[in-house]
């Protein structure tokens, strides 16, 4: 069994009782794997699929995708994180080249695999497509293998939308567009800017992480990062300092954000440390601290004298590395990843061998598990 626990701020925690899942996937159709690091049990899995690009220009796409996981694999939290990633790409052909615009006169359709088209409900940069025929065409992967869904659009006017699939043009800015949409996929994170539309609704506490009306400190979300210096509402424009800044989620006055300016409000800022954290919570969701584990089976029977290895496999982040702390009887017994049991001591009875493995990630505060 397997289960995510809060042990202390700062921490990630799984803990282990020999349980083995077994999990097999296979491929299908025109996909090409990007980067594998891992099952897709155990990972984020994205898909991405292009729309306007005809087959003579999947090439193209081809070009453009590599570009892109380039600039988003740079970026934090997703560099530190990039070996809890598996990316594929599924090349679908146009029938013409392009994307709907609509709102240029005169108005410009073109025939393609997803429908996209700028000026969605009025907002000229926002781009929507057929989320049904995008879900179809990448249903010829395992449910596994599409966590995270992408859709780059052959066009480059700045543009993009967020939601069921990510969605960003080929503009120079693709990549911030698309980090910042998919703080709303994957991350379920709010808008932090101010103007309209959408509308401000301000009726009820906002379910994303990083908003908020509450403006008592002890009760604030974020208030884990908020330093007791920090004034509250706070009104410095200062980067990356959390606190509670007037303004998000398209209302300018009732409703707060974390830091002044970030990846939600401002493309080519940082997510800052809120937003950050959130991440870090859903990679969790998907991926998992323990790959693998020897023996396989949760009940040994050994006799006295004898001696039992147990191992763990864990995933590898850029600059740190996971914790991993053995029990014997819940007293501590080893580290690292391997523990040799000896049972010369041990009475005849029943005795458990426990592994927990923790992410000690600067980037989480607060874990709600």
């Amino acid at each position: 069994m397997r289960s995510l626990l809060a042990e202390s701020t700062r921490r990630i925690i799984l803990i282990l009782t020999w349980i083995v899942i077994a999990h097999s996937s296979l491929l299908f159709g025109q996909v090409v794997t990007l980067q594998e690091t891992g099952p897709s049990a155990k990972r984020i899995d994205v898909v991405v699929v292009g729309d306007g690009y005809t087959s003579a220009e999947l090439g193209k796409f081809a070009a453009d995708v590599n570009l892109f996981f380039v600039g988003v694999f740079q970026q934090e939290p997703f560099r530190e994180y990039q070996n809890y990633f598996n990316v594929r790409r599924i090349d679908v052909a146009s029938m013409e080249s392009g994307v709907d615009h609509p709102e240029r006169t005169p108005a410009v359709f073109r025939d393609t695999a997803f429908d996209a088209a700028y000026n969605c409900s009025n907002i000229q940069r926002l781009i929507c497509v057929s989320t049904g025929k995008v879900l179809n065409a990448i249903g010829i992967l395992p449910p596994t293998q599409r966590d995270l869904v992408l859709v780059i659009v052959n066009d480059d006017e700045y543009g993009g939308s967020g939601g069921a699939v990510g969605v960003a043009s080929t503009n120079s800015a693709s990549v911030e567009i698309m980090l910042h949409e998919v703080g709303h996929t994957l991350a379920f994170l709010a808008d932090e800017y101010t103007s309209q539309p959408p509308n401000c609704i301000d009726s009820v506490e906002p379910t994303e992480r990083n908003a908020t009306k509450e403006t008592t400190r002890s009760l604030i979300k974020w208030n884990t990062w908020i330093d007791p210096a920090t004034a509250v509402p706070t009104s410095g424009t200062a980067l990356g300092v959390p606190g509670l800044y007037l303004g998000s989620k398209y209302c300018p006055n009732t409703l707060y954000r974390p830091t002044f300016d970030s990846k939600m409000r401002s493309l080519g800022r940082s997510y800052d440390q809120v937003n950050t954290e959130r991440f870090v919570w859903r990679f969790y969701d998907f991926a998992t601290p323990i790959e693998a584990q020897v023996p396989s089976t949760t009940a040994l029977t050994l006799v006295q004298g004898q001696a039992q290895q147990f191992s763990v496999t864990t995933p590898s982040p850029r600059t740190h590395s996971l914790t991993v702390n053995w029990q014997l009887n819940g007293n501590a017994a080893a580290t690292g990843n391997t523990f040799t049991l000896q049972t010369n001591g041990l009475a005849v009875g029943i005795h458990a061998v426990t592994v927990v493995v923790a992410d000690g990630t600067q980037s989480v505060r607060s874990d709600p598990g």
